[in-house]
């Protein structure tokens, strides 16, 4: 045996070296490459099992939502009888403002025909769906289901209805109430826009129908994938990860969920092929690496064998322990050079291992983040406080406590955006969210609900109803308190102030959108009632609330029933002529009396019924020129644009058909429009009041002062006339600031060559004062506003 040991050549020996090189680091690589995949695989199927879960959780609160929306509305039809008796609920016309988020709501008889809807129905003809899958379901099962899908007879569109019924004082079932869900537009889920094309979100029903998906809607919805490997996967497991083939033929790692209270899986899939993609990147060249440190170590392994024994046997060590889990340690450099760079290297792969770990520790983090906290300010989110209120409002009941939810709205946040930009808005809304933090403790959460509204929650005011209210008004006025100090911005100061709106909870029957509902109702008393004010909620508010959506629905009606009225204000030059004269709109409701503008016409502009009630306008200003022509007392109309009007985009078109269709003189028409309308959308606004100057008609800014008075804009505008409020007029000529305020206004008006109108003259000290600038003048010291018949009549008399 020593003999044959003698014989051995070097070449022998060297091969043996190379062997016991080769063979050990072999192995570290491929363990390293296969840990890469198994780690790549894991991380893959978290996230895909987080954005499952994620989906899940969406799609049960959009499902809970659109319950308590159709029991509600359910149980106020049965009240009302709506829609039994032959005449559709309001509901339904105010239904896509009330909930722009669902696409239809329609009633349905017991007989099985659509009685009520908020889109039209084909042909105009009640349509029969007695035979549909879930009009048997919600009639067989008595309470709120959501079906399997189909193609809707009303939208045409492959939809999954949400049903309930609507049941007598006997609780027998006398109709039904549905939402059709539009799958392939249904948004429950990420979008496509927020997610690579190598990950799939969907939603799949029990019997492997696709519901909804996040790519290629249209191509999957509503179709059966039984059969599908993947699909077979989740149905049967329920509840996991795991790795099959999708209905395309691609290998994806998927994570699953069931979704509560339905039939439905949320699933996520990510491809494979990109998962593991850069781990296959890393071992090739780790691999290609190696193989060339290997070779320069084989032809030196007879000179250095000592010297490359403990290093690897280092290296070997230090690689067991990363394989044990303990990704912490990293290989020492010992060695020759070669040595030192595998050792380099094998570090490197470590460190791009754990870098890998923390970026997907980093990427569910941000997951959770984005759909759970607001971004600007770093505040939790709507949707994290629908998640928490319910489980707020339980434990209140459970812990015998009580509680207040606080509805704060920023006031005149607008302006602040108006007048200094976005950006500095964004650094108002982030000073004075931290003011807010301030007031929060262990038992308050402050929440961004979008814009400049905030939610916030305390959840221990006290024991007793006086103890409680008096706790949270006592907060609530620290909050306004702390909201009316000034925000330094971009080297200036600005203001806002807040009206907040109380409720307390929990009381017999609250929910988080009752809580919700409620708070909003306060805010909007105190923004009536003058901005800057805290307010209780009480239970008679929602009389208000009723009273105005109410008027809303009368003025429409109105306009319908040619109710409103055009009276006529005359406007006087310094001679006392009559140089024009200003339409102002009236209402006289059968049922509500004379109804001041300052109430219905803030209502209509919510709505587009300003639009139309605009266009009704300039079409009596229209005639009314052509007839004070005709009876030879031409003289310039003034109607007032309101900022939803004028950027309608058929306004221009309107315009013209209006002058086209009664031969009116555009030159006699002038259009009064206000400075936040130029001030929101400069460009746009130029470029339109160009358009219709090119019409011939002038413009006329009106309330002029009260807004962002500016040369810079002023002198790029196609103006004819600035109408200065009638806040700055009121004090002339005593008062020393209106007066050097009126007087700057004649001045720059004078510079630019533009006509002034000063409103709400009312004294003969007004008059006086503004002769002397030759400034028209308009007011109830002259005339009050009379209807246009006798303003026409007694001008032909004279």
């Amino acid at each position: 045996m020593k003999a044959r040991l003698r014989d051995w050549r070097v070449r022998t020996y060297l091969y043996g070296v190379i062997l016991a090189t080769i063979l050990p680091a072999f192995i570290l690589v491929a363990w390293n490459a296969y840990s890469q995949f198994q780690q790549a695989e894991r991380a893959a199927a978290n996230e895909a099992y987080t954005l499952a879960r994620i989906t899940a959780n969406n799609t049960q609160a959009f499902l809970s939502d659109a319950r308590n929306l159709l029991e509600s509305l359910a149980m106020r039809i049965a009240n009302r009888r709506s829609g039994l008796s032959g005449k559709c609920d309001p509901i339904f016309d105010e239904f896509k403002d009330l909930h722009p988020h669902f696409a239809n709501l329609s009633q349905s008889s017991i007989d099985g025909y659509i009685i009520c809807s908020s889109m039209p129905q084909p042909q105009n003809v009640n349509t029969r769906v007695a035979d549909t899958q879930w009009f048997k379901q919600v009639h067989a099962e008595k309470q709120f289901i959501v079906a399997p899908p189909y193609k809707g007879v009303v939208t045409g569109k492959t939809v999954s209805v949400l049903a309930a019924p609507i049941k007598d004082e006997k609780g027998q079932v006398i109709g039904a109430l549905q939402l059709p869900i539009d799958l392939v537009n249904m948004r429950p889920i990420a979008s496509k826009q927020d997610l690579p094309d190598s990950i799939i979100v969907s939603i799949f029903a029990s019997d492997g129908t696709m519901i909804s998906r996040s790519h290629a809607p249209e191509e999957f919805v509503g179709k059966n994938l039984r059969g599908v490997d993947a699909v077979e996967m989740v149905l049967s497991q329920r509840d996991g990860t795991g790795k099959s083939q999708s209905s395309q033929g691609v290998e994806r790692i998927y994570g699953f969920v069931p979704i509560p209270g339905t039939d439905w899986f949320a699933i996520a899939g990510i491809a494979t092929s990109n998962v593991l993609k850069a781990s296959r990147s890393t071992a090739l060249n780790n691999a290609l690496f190696g193989s060339a440190t290997l070779l320069c170590l084989a032809l030196l392994a007879i000179a250095i064998g000592n010297r490359i024994a403990r290093p690897i046997a280092v290296l070997q060590k230090t690689a067991a322990t990363v394989a044990s889990g303990d990704h912490s340690q990293r290989a020492p450099i010992l060695g020759p050079l070669e040595m030192a760079e595998v050792a380099t290297q094998f570090n490197g792969m470590l460190d791009v291992i754990e870098e890998n770990l923390a970026d997907q520790k980093r990427r569910e983090s941000r997951i959770y983040e984005l759909a759970f906290y607001d971004a600007l300010t770093g505040l939790p989110n709507r949707r994290l406080l629908s998640d928490r209120l319910d489980q707020q409002i339980d434990a209140l009941l459970r812990d015998r406590k009580i509680g207040g939810l606080f509805y704060i709205d920023l006031d005149n946040f607008k302006d602040i955006n108006d007048m200094h930009g976005h950006s500095a808005g964004d650094m108002f809304l982030q000073t004075v969210a931290e003011r807010m933090n301030r007031h929060v403790d262990d038992h308050t959460t402050l929440y961004r609900l979008g814009g400049d509204e905030f939610i916030l929650v305390a959840t221990d005011l006290g024991a007793t109803q006086d103890e409680a209210a008096t706790a949270a008004m006592d907060l609530a006025m620290k909050l306004k308190s702390a909201l009316k100090q000034p925000v330094a911005i971009n080297g200036g100061s600005c203001f806002s102030g807040a009206s907040i709106g109380v409720t307390l909870f929990p009381k017999v029957g609250d929910t988080k959108t009752l809580l919700l509902q409620e708070a909003d109702i306060a805010v909007y008393r105190a923004k009536h009632a003058g901005r800057d004010r805290v307010v209780l909620f009480e239970t008679a508010m929602r009389l208000e609330i009723a009273d105005r959506l109410g008027m809303q629905r009368d003025l429409r009606q109105a306009l319908q029933e040619s109710q409103l009225k055009v009276h006529i204000q005359p406007q006087f030059d310094a001679e006392g002529t009559t140089r024009g004269a200003e339409l102002l709109l009236r209402w006289h409701s059968r049922s509500r009396g004379a109804v001041a503008p300052n109430l219905f016409i803030p209502l209509a502009e919510q709505s587009d019924l300003i639009v139309e009630i605009g266009n009704w306008v300039l079409m009596q200003a229209c005639r009314l020129e052509v007839e004070s022509k005709a009876a030879g007392h031409a003289c310039p109309l003034s109607i007032n644009v309101s900022p939803r009007q004028f950027r309608h985009p058929a306004f221009v078109e309107q315009v013209t058909q209006a002058l086209a269709s009664t031969g009116a003189n555009p030159r006699r028409l002038v259009f009064e429009v206000t400075e936040g309308l130029l001030i929101e959308d400069l460009e746009s606004a130029i470029a339109r009041m160009r358009e219709l100057a090119s019409l011939g008609i002038r413009f006329s800014i009106d309330d002029f002062g009260t807004g962002y008075s500016s040369l810079a804009y002023l002198k790029r505008l196609p103006l004819y006339e600035l109408k200065i409020d009638k806040s700055f007029i009121k004090d002339v000529p005593h008062d020393a600031d209106s007066v050097a305020i009126v007087q700057s206004i004649l001045g720059m008006a004078m510079h630019l060559g533009l006509h002034v109108v000063a409103e709400g003259v009312e004294s003969e000290g007004q008059v006086d004062f503004l002769t002397q600038y030759g400034c028209s003048m308009q007011g109830y010291y002259f005339a009050r506003p009379q209807p246009a018949d006798a303003w026409l009549a007694a001008a032909v008399a004279h």
